[in-house]
Parts: C-alpha cells; sequence; structure tokens
C-alpha cells in the first residue's frame, strides 16, 4: 500500500499502484542479488528510452534476498530509510544517496529516488542485514513519466480517475468529452522538497506536460505531485472532444518524452454476454515459413465478468476492439489475444458454417466457449476442426448457425445461447502494395504503408512488434498497432510510436521483428437468446519479419 496524508478519496489506488509478490523470504546471510529497477508504473525496461529513472521516481527493484521478512510496508511518515534491515543506495556523478523505503519483501521492493540526485549515469545497491548487492548500472534523467494500470504491468487500462467523484475511469464508468480526468503515474520530475517526510502536492507549471488521448493533444489543467502519495504523480486534464471508446489510447509526453500507453473508456459501455464470430485469412510473408497462408473461422461465446475487463490487457476482447480510427499505441509485452473468462463459456449446440467453399460443422461443444474451424493445406497430422484439403476462405457470403440445443453428455449443464443466424461477406485478398520495401526499418523516421482493393466502411489494422533478448535471456516483447480508414490508401506510423520499440535481435537466425497489415470489415449486429449482443466481422491479414534498428 502506499502512504496516505489526510486524502481518504484516493484510497482506490491502493489496490493496483503495484505487483506485489508473496515469495517466501532468503535466509538469513544469504547473498543480495539485484536484477532491475525500474518506474513502478509503467515497468519499462532501462534500455528503452523511456525506461530510465528519473529525479524523484517512485521506482521498483526486482531481485533476491533483499529481505528476511514478509511483505512491509513503511507504516508512517517520515518514510524511513531502512525497512526491515534494507535499504537502496544510488551513486550518481560522485554524489551518494540513501533512498526513503515505501516497501520490502525478498525479491521487490520499492522506494523512491531522491529529487536531488543528479541525471547521469550511475548504480544501485541494495543492503541487507548487512550484505551489500552488487551495483546494478542505472541512469538518472529528469524526466520519464510512467502511467499505472490496473492490470499492475504498466499496460492496458489505466489508472484514470474522475476528480469529482473519485472513481476509476472503466467502461462501466465512462468519461466524457469535455469532462475532467486525471492521469496517475509517477516519474514527472524532482521537486523542491524532502517526500521522506510526507506529500509534496503543487503544480509543477513550468513543465512541458502532454496528454495525448487518441492522437489528439488534451488540455491540461494541472501537473504535479499529488497530496495522497509520496512520490505519486497527478495530471488533470480535459477529455478532448471527437473521440469516443471503450480502449482509447493515452500516452504523456514530458519535456518530449513519452510514457508507456495506457487506454481509457469515453462514452462507452460494454456487455456482459457478448458473442463474436469472425472469418479470417493470414498470409505471412516468409520463404522459411512452411505454411504461408492460414485461413480460419472463429466463434466466441463467454460471459465476462466485470473484473476481468477491469484488469484486461492491449489485447481484443469481445467484439473486436479497436482503436479510434486515425490513432496510434504501444506497449511492452504486447500480444494478440482475447480477454478470458474464469468462468465456463456458453453452449450454442451445433454450429456450423457455409459458404462459398462448401458446409462446415465446428467441433464439438466447447468449456472454454471458444470454437475454431481453421483452413490449412498440407498441415500434416491435422486435429480435429483443422481441414488440410486445400480448402480456403475464397470472396463471397458466409453464414453461421447455432442450432440452440444444450449438447448432450456434459458433467453439467451450461447456458445455451441461440438459435441464431448470422451472414457476412468475405471481401476479395486485401493488398499490401508497399511490402517489398521493409526489411530493416529505422525506428527514428515515419513509417508510411499503403495498400489497395479497400473495402467502403471497412477500416485498417497495422501492427509491428520488436524482441530485444536481455541478458536473462527472457525477451523483452514490445509491440504498437494503429487503426486507419481503408479508403484513405495509406498510412504514416509516427516516429514517437516506433521509437518505444526497442531495437530488434535475432532469435535462433531469424528476425526478431514483424510488420503486419490487416483490413477488418464488420457486419450487422445480430441478436440471439442468451446474448446480450452479437458481432460479426472479418479479418485479412499479411504479416512479414522485418528488423527494427
Amino acid at each position: 500500500m502506499l502512504l496516505h496524508s489526510q486524502v481518504r478519496n484516493h484510497s482506490l489506488f491502493t489496490s493496483f499502484l503495484f505487483v506485489i509478490f508473496l515469495l517466501r523470504a532468503a535466509p538469513a546471510g544469504a547473498e543480495v542479488i539485484v536484477q532491475a529497477a525500474v518506474n513502478s508504473a509503467s515497468y519499462l525496461y532501462a534500455l528503452l528510452p523511456n525506461g530510465k529513472l528519473a529525479q524523484g521516481v517512485l521506482f521498483t527493484v526486482f531481485g533476491m534476498g533483499m529481505s528476511t521478512e514478509p511483505l512491509t510496508h513503511a507504516g508512517t511518515f517520515p518514510l524511513p530509510a531502512e525497512l526491515t534491515e534494507t535499504s537502496v543506495r544510488v551513486n550518481v556523478a560522485g554524489m551518494t544517496r540513501g533512498c526513503p523505503m515505501i516497501y520490502t519483501s525478498d525479491r521487490q521492493i520499492a522506494a523512491i529516488l531522491p529529487s536531488d540526485i543528479p541525471a547521469g549515469s550511475g548504480t544501485l545497491t541494495v543492503i541487507h542485514n548487512g550484505e551489500t548487492s552488487q551495483p546494478l548500472p542505472i541512469e538518472v534523467v529528469a524526466h520519464a513519466f510512467g502511467i499505472y494500470t490496473v492490470n499492475q504491468a504498466g499496460y492496458g487500462a489505466g489508472a484514470i480517475s474522475n476528480p469529482l467523484t473519485n472513481a476509476l475511469n472503466t467502461m462501466f464508468a465512462a468519461a466524457n468529452p469535455g469532462q475532467l480526468m486525471d492521469v496517475w503515474g509517477t516519474g514527472l520530475g524532482a521537486v523542491n522538497a524532502n517526500e521522506a517526510a510526507g506529500p509534496a502536492p503543487g503544480d509543477l507549471a513550468s513543465l512541458d506536460v502532454r496528454v495525448y488521448v487518441a492522437g489528439k493533444q488534451a488540455q491540461v489543467v494541472s501537473r504535479g505531485r499529488s497530496g495522497c502519495c509520496a512520490g505519486i504523480d497527478q495530471i488533470r486534464f480535459i477529455v478532448p472532444e471527437g473521440v469516443t471508446g471503450c480502449f482509447v489510447p493515452v500516452h504523456v509526453e514530458v519535456e518530449g518524452m513519452s510514457s508507456n500507453y495506457a487506454t481509457m473508456s469515453i462514452a462507452a459501455a460494454g456487455s456482459l454476454r457478448p458473442a463474436s464470430l469472425r472469418l479470417s485469412r493470414a498470409r505471412y510473408d516468409s520463404p522459411s515459413f512452411p505454411y504461408p497462408r492460414s485461413d480460419g473461422a472463429s466463434a466466441y461465446f463467454y460471459p465476462i465478468r466485470k473484473n476481468e475487463i477491469l484488469s484486461s490487457t492491449l489485447n481484443l476482447i469481445l467484439p473486436v476492439r479497436r482503436l479510434p480510427i486515425g490513432s496510434c499505441m504501444a506497449a511492452q509485452g504486447y500480444g494478440i489475444g482475447f480477454i478470458t473468462s474464469s468462468g465456463f463459456g456458453l453452449d450454442p449446440g451445433t454450429l456450423s458454417l457455409s459458404g462459398p467453399p462448401g458446409s462446415f460443422t465446428f467441433p464439438g461443444f466447447s468449456f472454454s466457449g471458444i470454437y475454431q474451424l481453421s483452413f490449412v493445406p498440407g498441415f500434416p497430422n491435422p486435429p480435429d476442426g483443422l481441414i488440410i484439403d486445400g480448402t480456403v476462405l475464397t470472396p463471397g457470403t458466409y453464414t453461421f448457425s447455432a442450432t440452440g440445443e444444450p449438447s448432450g453428455n456434459l458433467p453439467s449443464p451450461r447456458p445455451t445461447v441461440g438459435p441464431f443466424s448470422a451472414s457476412i461477406v468475405m471481401p476479395p485478398l486485401f493488398e499490401w502494395t508497399n511490402k517489398r520495401s521493409f526489411t530493416v526499418i529505422d525506428r527514428n523516421l515515419p513509417l508510411t504503408i499503403t495498400w489497395t482493393n479497400q473495402v467502403p466502411g471497412a477500416v485498417v489494422r497495422i501492427t509491428g512488434s520488436s524482441v530485444f533478448a536481455r541478458l536473462s535471456n527472457s525477451p523483452l516483447i514490445l509491440g504498437f498497432e494503429c487503426w486507419a480508414d481503408t479508403a484513405a490508401d495509406s498510412f504514416t506510423v509516427p516516429p514517437e510510436i516506433l521509437a518505444s520499440l526497442p531495437p530488434s535481435q535475432e532469435l535462433f537466425t531469424n528476425s526478431a521483428g514483424s510488420l503486419g497489415i490487416s483490413l477488418w470489415t464488420f457486419g450487422s449486429a445480430f441478436t440471439a437468446p442468451g446474448l446480450d449482443s452479437g458481432h460479426i466481422s472479418t479479418a485479412d491479414s499479411i504479416s512479414k519479419p522485418v528488423s527494427f534498428r
């Protein structure tokens, strides 16, 4: 938990501002090992341009043997220089300072970097029970803001709140254009105060702080330390007009340095029992890949609880989660997937697909509520639901049908969905016209993607990812996505997005970066017994290996 000072209304933040690992304590006298020191909000790796430690930042140290006690918080102000016989010291440009401690545990501790430590290269050590760790190289900068996120991972739904009600922004409590909102983080920069003594609120009006919502610059009302907590920054802004959505990207720039990306909900709400039907084509442009085309049909039927939506990451949810047209976002640990439900899926009965290639029945009841048919010509030893006879999804009208009858032989009945029938047109193959132009991509320059065979009303999604192998052999993966109007024929990914990626390293002789483009079409929403909403879409994607430099 964070230390609070006369501000009770912000107690909601104590539940997600830190990742807490309750791990077994190390034995007395064990070696103290320090592996990383990162911004406690963004968790961005130190090799990234925005992964440095800012003066005054509340940071997290990961390692082993850093405490022999269970998780322990500093209980009152002033913050101690030592907690459970553990302390943190930094040395930069010949100046050595102890760091006010927030909490300690065996493998994770948190502290505040003193504001008077100079910028530059230095080292950090952790001392426990008289044992001192090996120095960890660090770089201190003036500003490196990080946005706290609900999933405590540095990406996904942001710690963004309504200052009038103190309610956390969610799909159930969305913001409106023109509304005041607060984004919470750490790393704005130094303050002229001793934060060990208590919070140091105040507007740092001289700082160039910019908040971007779906790429639109918002009006910043105030920026500075919060009155609630030591080391925590609060930026108040006005939600810009013309932006709505459940997953609107938000990032902050302080003196030109970008934060991590988070999302917020603006004038939108979600359903608790949605369904999503999708046709997909995936083409991979690489001579070393044995299956250059993979088509598929998928259906998703499962209830999503409120807490599962709140803790969602950048990943797709049901229905398709898309950013506002013309906007981009980047995130560490980026991946494409779905919110998963901790419960069982809904039962549509017998589910089938019909279209130009013929009729197909999906494999039987799925406890997860996820049903899939895959078409991969030449794939060996196919499991149920994988068709390898050369069938692909040619252009034309396709229909998903469900009987809605309960599946038999189940340990316990599941809620049923249907009957229903929903159709959509699979368009002709989408073409990425300047695909051959990209092998090595400069992260400091704009990246323009062009295409043809656009479909009226469709949207284009551009994605990229880069892998940097850390010394621990645990790869650092960052990615981005942008959404564009298909009628534009092109889209330019801004350099500030590309600069968020690490340089690609080869893994197993293969490129550790990828770039892709996909055309998405959306059919009419459908209804069925047992559903709050039903959505149907197509996705035609092309991707290739690249290196980001």
